[in-house]
């Protein structure tokens, strides 16, 4: 139990000093406003980020897609004048959303996969040692930044694939004018489909959400690894 529970931070400091009852309080009141205000701020990026995907996936999925049978816009949309324009002005909303939202995905998800580690070192290196509270906390923050990530991910990679389809979706349309198929052809192919990462170095795909799970595993496997043999 808090505080001499290998969980918590403060084992670190010798005894004569975290046995202090003003310690204590202190450090207690520390741990619980870093945990709440940092599980505020990445579940409130987490809703902002979903929240923007749900608005603007279904405009990409289906509004600009061809050949689709549940439009909720005018057909008029979909002609050469007015795609164009409606694609070009959606792709610089999302840029633009993307360079304030996009800054913190590498800090986060550093941040969510040490915490992961962590949580799973100390359940592998002091699991006997705990009571029922600290191990079970242990294992809920493991589990729960796991499973947070993980969804993230794995809606960011679906929001790629379905802009990919989009693009791809357009050769089916058909043009009465063929200038206007012509120019149709080259905007296409001067598309790109949108995604979600950081510049042109970090990109969320499909394969993105497995890349996250097999560095946890090699790295809980590691941690096994430094462990004594007499453990």
């Amino acid at each position: 139990m808090f505080p001499n529970a290998p969980i918590y931070p403060n084992t670190f400091f010798p005894d004569n000093i975290r046995n202090y009852y003003g310690f204590r309080i202190g450090m207690g009141m520390i741990l619980s406003h870093m945990f709440f205000s940092s599980g505020e701020r990445l579940f409130l990026a987490l809703a902002v980020a979903l929240s923007y995907l749900k608005g603007i996936a279904p405009i990409i999925t289906r509004e600009l897609r061809a050949n689709c049978t549940n439009y909720r816009t005018t057909k008029d949309l979909r002609t050469v004048q007015n795609l164009l324009i409606a694609y070009r002005s959606l792709e610089v909303y999302h840029k633009v959303s993307m360079e304030f939202l996009s800054v913190s995905l590498i800090p986060i998800e550093t941040a969510v996969v040490q915490l992961i580690l962590t949580c799973n070192f100390i359940l592998i290196r002091h699991g006997a040692k705990l009571s029922s509270i600290p191990l079970t906390l242990a294992l809920f923050w493991s589990v729960l930044f796991l499973g947070f990530w993980t969804v993230f991910l794995n809606v960011c990679g679906l929001f790629l694939k379905h802009s990919e389809g989009t693009i791809r979706s357009w050769k089916r349309l058909t043009f009465k004018d063929p200038m206007d198929a012509k120019i149709f052809a080259r905007f296409r192919k001067s598309c790109r489909p949108m995604k979600v990462g950081q510049g042109d170095y970090y990109t969320i795909k499909r394969l993105t959400v497995l890349t996250f799970l097999r560095g946890i595993i090699r790295g809980t496997f590691r941690v096994m690894l430094t462990l004594p043999s007499n453990f």
